[in-house]
């Protein structure tokens, strides 16, 4: 994966996706926690299996990658990125899908590849959606689909509410996809089920 190291002042517009390194033996005591009240989607991962290319390893370092609502100054960044333990330099992120398959080094075979399971994710991040494909992703979608209009039947649920009221408590992840284009479809289906069951009661 192609990757810029961008180093202090060199990005001056602001943008939603940064990624920095944090090394394991500087990273506060609390970066974690510091990331996690950032209420924003964040992916992270050690590599403490890396080499150079004389075969020596490597210092352990995390690879954060931290994907905003809203535009983000750098500045305001390199200043989180400090307040971790890290040297404030930001990697700019040419490709967000092809920098979240680095996390795993997916597609450097001559890379120690890292399980996907060691990936930690925040606020209902779905890494598994980063890194996939477009026609995974269309296919992941419509599975999801078909598992909340499952849902729907299965409980009865007649009120849009009721379903994003649950997506809130149990299902980031619905909650995500009916956030986006794709909830007028589940909220017609439920509008049509309740006229349905109406109907039948009356007769």
């Amino acid at each position: 994966m192609k990757k810029s190291v961008v180093k202090n002042g060199s990005i001056g517009s602001k943008r939603r996706e940064f990624a920095f390194v944090l090394y394991e033996e500087s990273a506060s005591e609390d970066w974690e926690q510091v990331l996690n009240r950032l209420h924003q989607r964040v992916f992270w991962v050690l590599h403490d299996k890396d080499v150079s290319s004389n075969g020596a390893p490597k210092k352990p370092h995390y690879h954060v990658m931290i994907l905003f609502d809203n535009p983000r100054s750098p500045n305001t960044v390199r200043d989180l990125c400090v307040k971790c333990g890290g040297n404030g330099h930001l990697e700019e992120l040419v490709s967000r899908r092809g920098y979240a398959r680095y996390l795993c080094h997916l597609d450097d075979p001559d890379k120690h590849r890292y399980d996907v399971a060691e990936v930690h994710s925040l606020c209902g991040a779905s890494y598994a959606s980063e890194i996939a494909s477009k026609t995974e992703l269309k296919n992941n979608k419509l599975a999801m689909i078909t598992e909340i209009i499952q849902f729907c039947d299965d409980n009865v649920v007649f009120f849009y509410s009721d379903l994003i009221k649950y997506c809130i408590a149990h299902r980031p992840d619905w909650l995500e996809l009916l956030a986006s284009y794709n909830g007028h479809i589940i909220k017609d289906y439920i509008k049509s089920s309740a006229y349905k069951y109406d109907r039948a009661q009356r007769r």
